[in-house]
């Protein structure tokens, strides 16, 4: 990292933005907006929750579009229009009286925000980096996690005193400041393009061609390929759930600044555990870490199920809150141990896509599941039991690797 200086820093703020911008104010901060908009159509929170599952989805399709069609060519272009279309969308659902014009803009911001989301995020960290890529991807991922805990009290006060309508128009101008950097800023695609190497290369640490042909030529794994999109389906459904937080909650009985306080809490621990796993893998290697993080979200699941005390609701939805960091930087690690350098561009966007789809419809089956049960306690549980199965998971693709 002490060579993170000049272009290479600027990238890494364009993506910090991008990631927070895409990730942290499309999905981090949605739960927010679940229950006013409820109320005021008078429709089910599973309906309403259906918007994020819908941008979400198509945030998937746009991200497969990106890895393929985005070049050095049209990365201003792509990064103006996505931008545009994300925030500008996201300003028009506070003039929307029903749910099928909240399903269409949600659909258009959600492409776009793929197209300028995640998967562009980490092609840029291939394109611009050759050391200390986990501690970058790190970095670039826990920003969603602070765009949400930062302004997850914002728009929760403005919904609160002015309505979720306002509260939308300033969620657009928020998108469209944080993707000023990668519009603005003097970078490129590639650093090759400004005539520059990867940070952190040098000859001596170029990786032997014969042994990545080698590897090239061998074929993706379809056991561990499966493997892996099974993993991306356990980890993107549990990290559907914080959006419910402050829901769950007002349905414990506790005032809904103790909601708010709680996917606050989810998305401090959504930065901070990011981190932490980029070190932890560092020092123990991904495995362990993959290990530990599940244990973690599991106990804290079985927390909120059966403690519910005003005062500790908070220190567990922390606990909770390292979910986020599984289909994220440990989805990407596990690819890369998994599959190599070689063979990371093949499987990593495919894998990517399964967990965005996942996700997006993890949030509404938990909010039908709420409008079926009259509370969160199935879904507590099945997210406690697919923390134990996403362990196993990983476990077990390691040892095929082996």
């Amino acid at each position: 990292m002490k060579l993170l200086k000049g272009k290479y820093l600027l990238v890494l703020i364009a993506i910090c933005g991008m990631a927070a911008a895409s990730m942290g104010m499309l999905t981090n901060v949605s739960g927010l907006f679940f229950s006013p908009i409820a109320e005021e159509l008078g429709v089910g929170r599973g309906s309403v929750s259906m918007t994020l599952t819908i941008s979400n989805l198509v945030f998937a399709v746009g991200g497969m579009w990106a890895a393929k069609y985005l070049r050095s060519t049209n990365f201003r272009k792509l990064m103006i229009i996505g931008a545009v279309v994300f925030a500008g969308c996201t300003m028009l659902l506070a003039i929307c009286s029903s749910l099928i014009p909240l399903y269409l803009f949600n659909a258009l911001r959600g492409f776009a925000a793929g197209v300028v989301g995640n998967v562009a995020v980490t092609m840029i960290i291939t394109n611009w980096y050759y050391s200390s890529t986990g501690l970058i991807t790190s970095i670039a991922m826990g920003c969603s996690g602070i765009a949400g805990a930062v302004f997850s009290p914002v728009l929760s006060a403005i919904i609160e005193k002015a309505g979720w309508r306002l509260a939308y128009v300033v969620d657009g101008a928020i998108i469209l400041a944080m993707y000023l950097p990668a519009i603005l800023l003097p970078i490129a695609f590639r650093a090759e393009d400004l005539d520059l190497e990867l940070m952190g290369y040098t000859k001596a640490e170029t990786t032997d061609t014969q042994a990545t042909q080698n590897q090239e030529a061998s074929g993706i794994n379809k056991t561990i390929l499966l493997l892996a999109f099974g993993y991306a389906v356990l980890v993107a459904f549990i990290s559907s759930f914080p959006p419910h937080m402050p829901s769950v909650a007002t349905s414990f009985g506790f005032a809904a600044a103790i909601g708010s306080g709680m996917l606050s809490a989810c998305l401090v621990a959504n930065t901070c555990g990011k981190l932490l796993f980029g070190a932890l893998a560092d020092k123990i290697g991904a495995k362990r870490t993959i290990i530990l993080y599940c244990i973690i979200f599991t106990t804290a699941a079985l927390l909120l199920l059966t403690v519910h005390v005003a005062g500790l609701m908070i220190p567990f939805a922390v606990l909770f809150g390292v979910v986020y960091t599984l289909p994220t930087v440990s989805l990407v690690l596990l690819c890369r141990d998994a599959f190599g350098t070689a063979q990371y561009s093949a499987t990593y966007p495919k894998v990517s896509m399964v967990m965005s789809i996942v996700n997006a419809f993890g949030t509404s089956i938990i909010g039908y599941i709420y409008d079926w049960s009259g509370g969160y306690t199935i879904s507590l549980i099945i997210c406690a039991v697919i923390g134990v199965l996403a362990m196993l998971t990983a476990v077990t693709i390691y040892q095929k690797k082996k």
